[in-house]
């Protein structure tokens, strides 16, 4: 999940060893959370929560969370530069994003466009779970890939291309010491929404706007007629 530990910036690179050792050992795609102490100063004193995918060959890309929540994160973490890992494995594209950052539809879609399996470690709370998890499987649906959200303190889930529910559970339900599988297909469904996403949401802005304004006429057209029947 999201921040699943914390280390000083002068353990990283120890870590970074342990996960690609472990990542060849055992031939597996490796994907870690985490949060690095900034001690030497080179990020102001502010936290960096990341994540890094490891490849079955040791090599290791990572992502620092690029929408922070205010308030909540923003001071004090570092930023990231919207640069999504994106891996091609014999079990498809498989890309990371963190948390927050599914709930901006345009910078889901922009950055994983060749996306077959897209991993979004979160960390929820109670008045949020249900909220987030819903918009995680949304981003599914928009995009057409499957999606794994480990989640904690909320609901993990893992939905296919369509959104049809494959793994769901609560940590309120199953605690935190649980160790889950799923069966994830391992290929993207071609979607409007993934190849056209800009005009689609134009259309649906505007359509918003034309609504809203209508609204507003026929108030004040049923008002004047009211005053007119008087």
């Amino acid at each position: 999940n999201e921040e699943a530990f914390a280390l000083d910036d002068i353990e990283e690179p120890r870590l970074l060893e342990a996960a690609a050792a472990f990542a060849k050992e055992h031939e597996m795609l490796l994907i870690v959370g985490y949060e690095v102490a900034d001690t030497d100063g080179s990020e102001n004193d502010d936290a960096v929560n990341k994540s890094i995918l490891v490849q079955p060959n040791g090599s290791v890309t990572g992502y620092v969370k690029t929408n922070l929540i205010p308030i909540v994160e923003l001071p004090g973490y570092v930023k990231g530069t919207g640069d999504v890992p994106s891996v091609a494995t014999g079990q498809g594209v498989i890309s990371n994003v963190i948390c927050f950052d599914d709930t901006f539809p345009k910078f889901v879609r922009d950055h994983t466009g060749s996306t077959d399996i897209l991993f979004v470690p979160s960390w929820d709370w109670q008045g949020i779970k249900h909220a987030h998890t819903d918009l995680s499987q949304l981003r599914a649906v928009e995009n057409g890939f499957s999606l794994v959200k480990p989640t904690y303190g909320g609901i993990s889930t893992v939905v296919d291309g369509q959104g049809r529910v494959i793994k769901r559970f609560d940590t309120a339900d199953t605690g935190f010491d649980t160790v889950q599988f799923a069966d994830v297909p391992t290929k993207s469904i071609p979607t409007p929404y993934a190849r056209n996403g800009n005009a689609i949401d134009l259309v649906f802005g505007l359509s918003g706007v034309v609504t809203v304004m209508l609204g507003i006429f026929m108030l004040h057209r049923k008002n004047g007629a009211s005053r007119l029947g008087k």
